[in-house]
């Protein structure tokens, strides 16, 4: 049986995490303050999907998870 090996293994999976979650994170803050006090959100998302300004909340918890598991998967790698 072959078994293939990523390189850098589960550390860059993590770095990736982290990339993808302050991404997530950053976006979701921008819709949330563009929306809530300006005439509305900023940022990119809101040019791809039109989502009310509290899902917006969401996407930051979502990127500080991703965060928070890109962390923990560098730590065990």
């Amino acid at each position: 049986m072959v078994r293939c090996r990523t390189v850098g293994g589960p550390a860059i999976v993590g770095r990736m995490r982290q990339i993808i979650g302050v991404f997530v994170a950053i976006q979701g803050l921008l819709g949330f303050v563009g929306g809530t006090f300006s005439d509305g959100p900023w940022g990119l998302l809101h040019r791809w999907v039109d989502i009310p300004s509290w899902a917006y909340l969401g996407l930051v918890l979502a990127g500080a998870v991703l965060v928070i598991w890109g962390e923990h998967a560098k730590d065990n790698a």
